[in-house]
């Protein structure tokens, strides 16, 4: 009896790793932040929340998948990142980072897969957004990545590759009917 609560205990603890996301209250000081230097410290809140799994295992991997990305050890990392989203697949940080990974090898069909499970469990999530815009863009499908830019500017106002992403295709938008 005691080994299946104990296993019971085990399971329940796994569906709640990383289902913790940032709350409302962090993205709505966000989103309010009347300047880029007021938003530094609420962007940095949601950044952290997102990276906060709830799991001891899960924190170790990240760890061992930033040691092993820092040592260039990207097939390394990709494995362990693999076990992260087994481990916890609600937890978005995991997706990020291997989409990461995907998007280092110009593979971005896999890398749009994992953004896209990313926004799926936290719509908010304006690096996977402004990322998606990043590879839309240099796929050439301009408004598709203008739309994922504004999205991830709608999240944080003052992202800056993001508005850099939505002044490039502007020019380049610019340049093309002259």
């Amino acid at each position: 009896m005691v080994r299946l609560m104990g296993i019971l205990f085990s399971f329940i603890c796994l569906s709640w790793v990383a289902e913790a996301l940032p709350g409302d209250e962090l993205y709505e000081k966000l989103q309010t932040a009347p300047t880029a230097q007021n938003a530094v410290l609420p962007a940095k809140d949601v950044l952290d929340a997102l990276k906060d799994s709830g799991s001891g295992t899960v924190d170790l991997l990240m760890q061992r998948v930033g040691q092993a990305g820092a040592n260039g050890r990207f097939d390394l990392a990709g494995a362990l990142l693999d076990r992260v989203i087994q481990i916890a697949p609600n937890y978005t940080e995991g997706w990020f980072q291997r989409s990461g990974l995907f998007l280092r090898d110009k593979n971005y069909g896999e890398a749009l897969r994992d953004l896209n499970e990313v926004l799926k469990l936290e719509p908010r999530h304006f690096p996977a957004w402004y990322r998606t815009g990043e590879i839309l863009e240099s796929l050439g499908s301009r408004e598709e990545a203008q739309t994922a830019y504004q999205k991830a500017l709608s999240i944080h106002p003052f992202l800056a590759p993001a508005e850099a992403g939505l002044a490039r295709l502007s020019t380049r938008r610019e340049s093309l009917s002259l």
